[in-house]
């Protein structure tokens, strides 16, 4: 290493996991005192100096410190006259002048003599001798010797680098660092080499022993501009910077540190989290010991913003922005924190008065691209986003901000290079992730997995340093592979992140945009977003003044009605958390009026102990039938249901139009599928043939999907390989870790098409939804964009989402689908990030008439909502909706949108539980469900535990949740399944309720379930839109009723129909308060009562 990257109080070490340590200047590789070749060093300096040789460090590879050339540098001075006074009395010139020459002659002898004399018994030492001293002592380490002899020779040289050097250190190595620190700034910059050693001294002082990273970068920046090469002060530029959450400006230096040598899982982990705005370093160090450190401020307001802790987050933006001004980063934090919470004025205000050199953060034009979103402002945001991709093209937020801004201006071939880009950074963030997790082992594949991804999106260097680990150890912990790792970059490669080539490419001309570009909705959607909003619209309880939180209820009358059903998933008991990768899913719960008497039975799903072995006879799924609405009997045997294998979601579809629903049930291994023989028994129709080798289906639905009028069946396939039954995945260090879904391959969906003879034959061959990169769990089928086409929606699990557009034509007898979620804005949140989908709750959330989706998602993400917009394209409104931060803490499954207190707008229910126990790290194991009530804007407010009802005062492992109203009262009931605990049938006890229609649909052209249907009331001239969908939830089958809540209007002006069949029926004569029956053609509605 050259001497110039030679720290002067420390010498830098590569420790565990690429993090760097640092050892005392005594001490070695091997933990000794390296005292005895320094003292020979030291001895050898003293002499040489003597002879006015330079001191030079005698073995470059040593980690013992010593300064070159101590006694160099000294600063010359200017002298002092000091000449007598020039106004001495007359008389002693008179006397000199009698004085003869003899007596001059005598006083210049003994002058002389007694100069010689004096400087051998009382002169001090010599200036050499001083150092030399200073040397010797140090060596010794008697640092009180050696500071008292460095001081001594500062008394005559006041500027001796070499005495500085000597007191500072002495003063570290004696536990004086704040005495080192002064005298380390009393070296002035601009000295060579000297100066740079002083710097990097000083800011490992700042940073390691006084924790103080405002000051140490000040100290690196200065050794940097005095040498821009140095590596030291290049690695602690870029540890700082990153612990600082300045990722944007730490970038440079990361790969300064790369093109060095330092090739490092940590460091390339650490390029790759930039834009995320997180690190794993801890920051609690350095806040415990410099709390008021403006950079200690900007980590720890990072934390809380992660936390979704605003008002901590805000405070302390404030102080470190207050401190420095000129930085760029905590004003961007602040505009984050505003936009989000939506103080639009303010946000506004902050962006006028932002410091010079905001404008080359692409985190701001971000900001300012999805503000402008926010507005209805595209073309703006698109020219916000596109300068933020300018900046920085690895920006997944600006990648994906542009594609769908130029989605909303109709530039549909324009952002596909986006999209695309944005899915490519996203599998790039997971490969790197995935390495990360294996280490401190590099492993081959996941190394040239990485690489390969970093190519395709020219990022260079990332893609070379992936390729060499995957080759070779790392350069910075082998000296022989450092220099391969140099021979072997390739000539002419700059040191920016993408190759130009590849960013040139990604510049978007703005100007090529109108600012009157307007959005063709083409998509046939039903659009009521024009009708009246104001006063006309029927008062909510909100705006009655009534507070409809102190009135919402829920009880669990599970137990009371009979109903007694735990899951088994296989699990060791004696363990907390789980030990196999299937043991998390849990089990589903689905509404089955299995013998039409009008009231909703309820089917559970059960797991077993050892699969894929079959469940012993108590651990069969159940069928519970309603009774009246008061009570449930178990009629499992009775109805001849035998399902023994470890069972996930469900499915209900009458699939041979026989007025009688049937029953498929999602399996680890082979599906089954029960059809319903009318007499409350049933009879099982095997289709292996058709599913070919058994799969892990989560989820599934049923619905007609090439428009033929005969139900088909989608399975939501998970993982795949035999390692899924066995595999107890474990860390680096031998303990049990939660097996991850990137442990394992995804398994491909597979789609069933109703031959309409009883059987079933495989389409999945056929379209992209056969794709094998899903790794689902949840499902909806629905018309979801309004198109008339029942499409399909799938939540993956850490992989981008599949939209599944129906584009069967009316000549093709199997379904054709086209995965459209890229360009539709749902495959990914936001932020253009992957999430770990697993419900899904589809509903208007904000009564525009469009279908909006609700996705649960894992801890420390966010739920993501989906909102609509015209044209068919989804934007995450997350965080608008005020179902953000609520999340953040806790793992969702089943959710449900459902009108609790009937005033027509969507709430929303969420059920929770993580699949692992982490409680150590500060997480939760069990979780609390949650309720969330619509303010009547699309805005939700989550619901105090305390006025809900006890049963969300507990903590559960919640996953299946199915919609039903199984007492007919006209309010919305869940039933929920659990992991470690019994099932819930979850009743609404709200007192304070508007009127309602409740509307069962029934297709004649269309499938009997008329699945994908789409409902309109209008009540005083405004209306309120439900759609009929499947699989929505988890696992679940919803009962198949369109409610309306209608608030407190006594009257229904109309009712639309439009049919999955194209047909559309408007019925005038619409009761209220009552479950009605709307058959596909007929021109009025029939009234349903128990068992019609």
């Amino acid at each position: 290493m050259r001497r110039a990257e030679s720290s002067a109080a420390a010498s830098f070490l590569q420790g565990p996991n690429g993090n760097p340590t640092f050892q005392s200047c005594h001490e070695t590789q091997t933990g000794k005192p390296c005292a005895p070749a320094r003292a020979a060093v030291i001895s050898k300096l003293s002499r040489e100096s003597r002879r006015g040789k330079q001191g030079r460090h005698p073995d470059r590879g040593s980690v013992c410190f010593w300064p070159a050339r101590l006694d160099r540098g000294r600063i010359d001075r200017t002298m002092v006259d000091q000449s007598p006074s020039s106004d001495r009395p007359a008389h002693q010139g008179l006397a000199r002048k009698r004085r003869g020459p003899l007596a001059i002659l005598l006083l210049t002898g003994l002058a002389v003599a007694a100069a010689i004399f004096g400087r051998q018994f009382f002169a001090p030492d010599s200036s050499e001798e001083l150092l030399s001293a200073a040397r010797v002592a140090l060596s010794k380490k008697d640092f009180a010797a050696a500071s008292h002899a460095a001081r001594a020779l500062l008394k005559h040289e006041p500027d001796s680098i070499a005495a500085l050097t000597i007191a500072a250190e002495a003063a570290v190595r004696s536990g004086r660092p704040v005495d080192a620190l002064q005298w380390y700034e009393r070296i002035p910059d601009g000295l060579g080499e000297s100066s740079v050693e002083a710097r990097i001294a000083a800011g490992e002082i700042y940073l390691r022993q006084q924790k103080q990273l405002t000051e140490a970068e000040d100290q690196f920046r200065r050794a940097l501009s005095q040498q821009p090469d140095h590596l030291i002060a290049t690695d602690r530029l870029s540890f700082i910077l990153s612990l600082e959450t300045r990722h944007w400006e730490a970038l440079p230096y990361q790969l300064a540190m790369i093109r060095r040598g330092d090739v490092t899982l940590r460091r390339l982990y650490l390029i790759c989290v930039n834009e995320l705005g997180h690190t794993d370093e801890s920051i609690e160090e350095y806040r415990e010991l410099a709390p008021h450190d403006p950079g200690v401020l900007l980590a720890v307001a990072e934390r809380h913003l992660a936390q979704h802790e605003t008002a901590e987050a805000g405070a302390l933006l404030r102080a470190a922005i207050e401190a420095r001004p000129d930085w760029i980063e905590p004003q961007l934090k602040l505009g984050r924190l505003l936009l989000s919470a939506g103080r639009l004025d303010e946000f506004v205000e902050w962006d006028e008065q932002l410091p010079e050199g905001a404008d080359e953060f692409p985190a701001l034009w971000v900001l300012r691209g999805e503000f402008a979103a926010d507005q209805g402002e595209s073309f703006r945001a698109a020219h916000c986003f596109a300068r933020a991709v300018e900046l920085n093209g690895c920006h997944r937020g600006a990648v994906y901000g542009l594609a769908q801004a130029l989605l909303s201006l109709d530039r549909r071939d324009e952002a596909e290079t986006y999209l695309q880009r944005a899915v490519r950074l996203q599998a790039y963030t997971n490969a790197v992730f995935d390495a990360f997790t294996h280490r401190p082992e590099i492993d081959r594949q996941r190394a040239e997995r990485a690489s390969g991804i970093a190519a395709s999106l020219g990022l260079r260097w990332e893609e070379h340093a992936w390729s060499f680990l995957a080759e070779n150890a790392a350069p910075s912990r082998d000296p022989q592979a450092l220099e391969t790792w140099r021979d072997s970059i390739p000539e002419g490669l700059s040191l920016n992140r993408i190759q130009p080539s590849i960013a040139e490419q990604l510049r978007f001309d703005v100007a090529s945009l109108s600012p009157s570009t307007d959005v063709d909705d083409s998509s046939g959607s039903t659009d009521h977003s024009s009708a009246p909003r104001d006063g006309t619209r029927p008062r909510t309880l909100f705006e009655a003044g009534r507070d409809p939180a102190s009135s919402v209820s829920f009880e669990d009358r599970a137990a009371a009605c009979g109903i007694e059903f735990r899951y088994e998933n296989g699990a060791d008991p004696e363990i907390d958390g789980l030990g196999r990768v299937y043991e998390f899913t849990g089990g589903g719960v689905g509404a089955v009026d299995f013998d039409q008497d009008g009231f909703p039975d309820l089917y559970f799903t059960q797991g077993s102990r050892s699969p894929p072995v079959a469940s012993p006879a108590d651990e069969l799924d159940r069928l519970f039938r309603n009774v009246s609405g008061e009570r449930f009997l178990d009629v499992t045997l009775k109805a001849r249901i035998l399902e023994d294998r470890y069972s996930q979601g469900l499915a209900v579809g009458d699939v041979n139009a026989d007025g009688f629903p049937d029953l498929f049930v999602a399996n680890l291994g082979k599906n089954r599928f029960f059809v319903n023989n009318g007499d409350g028994t049933f009879t099982e129709n095997d289709l292996s043939d058709a599913e070919g080798a058994p799969s892990w289906t989560t989820s599934c639905a049923i619905a007609d999907l090439n428009r033929d009028g005969l139900p088909d069946i989608y399975c939501v396939n998970y993982l795949s390989g035999d390692e899924i039954f066995e595999r107890v995945c474990r860390d680096r260090n031998g303990i049990r870790n939660p097996c991850l879904p990137v442990n394992f391959s995804a398994a491909a969906d597979c789609l069933l098409v109703n031959a309409g003879d009883g059987t079933f034959y495989s389409a999945t061959s056929i379209g992209e939804a056969t794709r094998d990169n899903g790794k689902g769990l949840g499902v909806l089928a629905a018309d979801i964009d309004g198109s008339g086409d029942i499409s399909l929606f799938v939540a993956n699990d850490g992989v981008p989402n599949f939209f599944l557009r129906n584009t069967t034509s009316k000549s093709e007898r199997s379904p054709r689908f086209t995965d459209n979620a890229l360009p539709a804005g749902l495959a990914l949140n936001g932020d253009g990030r992957s999430e770990a989908c697993m419900g899904v709750a589809a509903g208007d959330a904000n009564r525009d008439g469009r279908l909006d989706l609700f996705v649960t998602n894992f801890t420390e993400e966010t739920n993501t909502l989906y909102i609509q917009q015209a044209g068919g394209l989804f934007v995450d409104g997350t965080k608008v909706a005020g179902l953000a931060q609520p999340s953040y803490h806790l793992l969702g499954f089943g959710t449900q949108f459902l009108d609790v207190d009937l005033d027509g707008d969507l709430d929303l229910i969420v059920t929770n539980g993580h699949i692992d126990d982490y409680r150590a790290a500060g997480q939760m194991y069990a979780m609390p469900p949650q309720f969330f009530l619509n303010a009547g804007d699309g805005r939700f407010a989550e619901v105090p535990a305390l006025t809900l009802g006890p049963y969300f005062q507990k903590h559960f492992f919640g996953r299946g949740l199915a919609r039903l109203d199984w007492n007919q009262d006209g309010r919305e009931d869940t039933a929920i399944s659990h992991l470690q605990a019994n099932s819930a049938l979850l009743t609404n006890t709200t007192t304070d309720v508007g009127n309602f229609v409740s509307l069962q649909l029934r297709g004649a052209s269309s499938d009997r379930d008329a699945v994908g249907a789409i409902a309109t009331v209008f009540v005083e001239g405004v209306p309120t839109v439900r759609h009929l969908s499947a699989g929505d939830g988890y696992q679940a089958r919803n009962q198949p009723l369109l409610h309306f809540g209608i608030g407190s209007a006594q009257f229904v002006d109309r009712l639309i129909i439009r049919w999955p069949s194209g047909r559309v029926d408007e019925l005038d004569e619409v009761p209220v308060n009552r479950m009605l029956l709307a058959v596909e053609g007929r021109p009025k509605l029939f009234r349903l009562a128990p068992s019609d």
